[in-house]
């Protein structure tokens, strides 16, 4: 455990040979499930540094990252586990559901989410939007410091959602997250903004509207060393709406 830290883990690589020592730093004071998944995002940045440099080195860091989540995801889920996800993961009604189905399956929320969104029978046809929201600055102009969504989860062949995005830009205000205590679930009516691909081929791809939801949220436990507000956030489309 280190307290210097300023992430959950960091592989930090020895020597220069064929096979350098590698060892992973862990931050102090996370909760079991996101250690874990820091533990095996870090293996994943291991496996990749031994069985495919060359791959590693062309890579950008954002691929890098994306293929340790998936490692780090894929390891963690047990056959078991991941036809619960499959069973389960399309009727939740609220974040207080995803926590329990969380817990029922080891993986962190963020983990989790990743690897519902991985599968089409798992998120296709769902009108449901799953958002991690956090008060963070703008991650381009380092300004702004807001409530922003800092991951989003979605049938990606209906929808687009931008992240980095203020809340108040998806869905037109946030101040009833405010008051909102830890572990708490409630529920706020508005219209959202978010992009709808269009059924045959077009320019452009995406037309974006505003459409009538429900938003579930509920406030999270930040670590120790990230004391911003955290949120996860379930957009949920009304039925009403003629785009769904």
């Amino acid at each position: 455990m280190r307290a210097d830290l300023r992430q959950r883990a960091q592989l930090e690589v020895f020597g220069g040979g064929i096979q350098p020592d590698e060892t992973i730093a862990l931050q102090a004071d996370i909760e079991g499930n996101v250690r874990r998944f820091a533990i095996a995002h870090e293996i994943g940045h291991a496996v990749l540094i031994r069985k495919q440099p060359q791959a590693r080195e062309q890579w950008t860091v954002d691929r890098r990252e994306f293929f340790a989540n998936v490692f780090a995801a894929e390891l963690l889920t047990t056959p078991v586990g991941r036809n619960h996800i499959t069973a389960t993961f399309p009727f939740l009604a609220d974040p207080a559901d995803l926590l329990r189905l969380a817990s029922d399956v080891g993986l962190s929320l963020h983990a989790l989410l990743r690897v519902a969104a991985a599968q089409a029978s798992r998120i296709g046809g769902l009108d449901k939007i799953w958002l991690r929201v956090k008060h963070v600055e703008n991650a381009i102009t380092h300004s702004e410091r807001r409530l922003r969504i800092v991951s989003a989860h979605y049938d990606s062949n209906r929808f687009f959602v931008p992240t980095n995005q203020s809340l108040v830009h998806f869905a037109g205000d946030d101040s009833w997250l405010s008051s909102l205590p830890l572990g708490a679930c409630v529920q706020h009516h508005a219209k959202i903004a978010i992009k709808f691909k269009q059924s045959t081929p077009a320019v452009p791809k995406f037309v974006s509207k505003n459409v009538p939801a429900v938003l579930s949220a509920m406030r999270l436990r930040s670590n120790a060393k990230d004391q911003v507000a955290y949120f996860i956030v379930l957009a949920e489309l009304s039925k009403r709406s003629p785009d769904v």
